[in-house]
């Protein structure tokens, strides 16, 4: 097939030569193409790199499936090879173009409207250029089968289903014919091959090295636990320091008395005395029974008022003994003769001598005032 690869930077498009038509519908015809100049071969061309932005279309006719492939020529503004490639193709369908009159005389078909469909157009700044492509189909089991080489970045042949949006390829094209239908005409533009590169890089198999392999959980309990932690061997206590009652001061169980008094959770505490050694049930009992156990006397309950009748032993509760009415009955409360000084009156001065007047006087002055004729 390489050899039947034109190079279009020396094609001359008055090399193609148009066929006889061949009518295909009671309203379609299709005319074969081929090159005079190069042994009657078609014209197959490889394209530059493309872009495919959709999957390939489906549609019906006749009952029966046709594919389409919509390319782009993503880089024809700053790229000289596909801009000289893009302007062949245009130059090709123009002469198709010129050509259409005597196409149709050749079908005998009248039309106030013919029309040339081009295949390949422009968007509206003419960076970019697209192309459609037909998907030949073979007939199989009464199902269109496509007919098209789909290969991978590593040559390996994928079917139809491997071209995703978005990605890039190389192609190779091939001008079938010249079609017809009512009163449109175009140029038929085949897809024989397709090298896909798709968009994100997948791989299809784990090549990741686990040293937990064939343990994954591991991933998630690989942590030391309370349970797998050795219990080292306890640290014995002095026996040259005695401590009667719980200190802060302690060489061992000193930190561990502060945890508790700031709050810290039991569960956190006994976490700790396993990790350095220490015996957790040993230090609680030096931490709660060493008082009970201790025999230094209960200082007496605080006498409040200063009475002989308050028992200096303590009630069964551990407090202060009951306090009755009659131990109040004695205690008299001292008068405050103390008496508070009078404010003195504050007398304003008023220099002016003014003195508001008082409501008779307004009204004899009311009186006096004289009516205003109008």
């Amino acid at each position: 097939m390489s050899n039947n690869i034109v190079d279009l930077n020396k094609f001359d498009v008055a090399d193609i030569s148009i066929c006889s038509p061949e009518q295909i519908t009671p309203n379609g015809h299709i005319f074969e193409t081929k090159l005079i100049k190069n042994h009657n071969l078609e014209l197959v061309i490889h394209t530059p790199r493309i872009a495919i932005y959709e999957k390939p279309k489906i549609f019906l006719y006749n009952n029966r499936q046709y594919f389409k492939l919509n390319i782009c020529f993503y880089n024809y503004e700053f790229c000289d090879d596909t801009k000289k490639f893009v302007n062949k193709l245009v130059e090709i369908e123009n002469i198709i173009k010129l050509q259409s009159k005597t196409l149709w005389k050749n079908i005998n078909k009248i039309s106030k409207n013919k029309l040339f469909i081009p295949s390949i157009y422009f968007n509206e700044n003419k960076t970019k250029a697209y192309l459609t492509l037909s998907i030949q189909t073979e007939i199989k089991n009464n199902q269109s089968i496509p007919v098209v080489s789909i290969y991978d970045k590593y040559r390996k042949l994928m079917d139809l289903d491997y071209i995703i949006p978005n990605s890039t390829a190389y192609s190779i094209i091939m001008f079938r014919n010249v079609w017809q239908k009512g009163n449109k005409m175009g140029i038929n533009w085949v897809l024989l091959q397709a090298k896909i590169y798709h968009p994100i890089y997948k791989l299809n198999e784990c090549i990741i090295l686990d040293p937990n392999e064939d343990n994954p959980k591991l991933h998630y309990h690989n942590l030391p636990t309370i349970s797998s932690i050795p219990n080292p061997p306890s640290i014995p206590i002095p026996p040259l320091i005695k401590f009667d009652l719980p200190s802060e001061d302690h060489p061992i169980y000193g930190k561990f008395l502060k945890m508790r008094r700031m709050k810290i959770p039991d569960g956190a505490i006994r976490n700790k005395c396993m990790i350095e050694g220490v015996d957790y049930d040993a230090f609680i009992s030096y931490a709660t029974s060493s008082i009970s156990n201790s025999n230094l006397p209960i200082p007496p309950p605080i006498n409040l008022f200063g009475l002989s009748s308050i028992s200096n032993t303590p009630n069964v509760s551990g407090g202060l003994s009951k306090i009755t009415p009659n131990m109040l009955s004695s205690i008299k409360l001292k008068k405050n003769t103390t008496e508070l000084p009078i404010p003195k009156k504050i007398h304003i001065e008023n220099p002016t001598g003014f003195k508001p007047p008082s409501a008779n006087d307004l009204l004899n002055i009311l009186n006096k005032l004289k009516k205003i004729n109008k």
